[in-house]
């Protein structure tokens, strides 16, 4: 008859919070197929994205004035790869999910290096994937700093892990 954090169940119950809460928030646009209309994130520019891949990738060709960069190259982050697959609405959609998923793995992740216990890590990376400003980023269509932001807490976990075990290893 210990506490409700000695029993076993309650990480369990916040990991399963988080698909929850993630559908919860993304269920009106994911189940009534509605896009998610974002001023910073236009899908008619992803739409022109896809017309031009792969050569995106490697920056814009103006053919007229022979001149190269026109537009900037794409940022690599991993759902890049859903642009390909997905028609540009859908990306938008599944692009902020799958960056929140990712946020709340890579904060878990992090507090999990920091060596806070199970149930400290699931709520704080659940604070963190549902904080404010994700919502702000995610209003104002901001996805590369949507997309960012699992990498900056995964560039404090490799840190925290370097200076830890003083390995450069973590440090690259």
């Amino acid at each position: 008859t210990g506490s409700v954090v000695d029993k076993k169940w309650v990480p369990w119950a916040i990991g399963l919070l988080f698909p929850l809460v993630l559908l919860i928030v993304f269920g009106t646009p994911l189940f009534d197929q509605r896009p998610l209309w974002a001023p910073d994130a236009p899908i008619a520019g992803f739409a022109f994205e896809q017309s031009r891949l792969p050569s995106l990738a490697a920056g814009g060709w103006q053919n007229l004035s022979m001149t190269g960069n026109e537009y900037p190259p794409l940022n690599l982050l991993p759902r890049r790869c859903l642009e390909v697959l997905l028609d540009p609405a859908s990306y938008v959609l599944w692009g902020y999910i799958f960056d929140t998923v990712l946020l709340f793995l890579a904060t878990f992740l992090l507090l999990r290096v920091l060596q806070l216990s199970l149930l400290a890590s699931l709520i704080g990376a659940l604070a963190m994937a549902f904080s404010p400003q994700s919502f702000t980023l995610i209003a104002a269509g901001h996805m590369s700093k949507s997309g960012m932001l699992p990498f900056a807490v995964l560039t404090f976990a490799c840190l925290a892990l370097a200076v830890r075990r003083r390995s450069m290893f973590w440090f690259a």
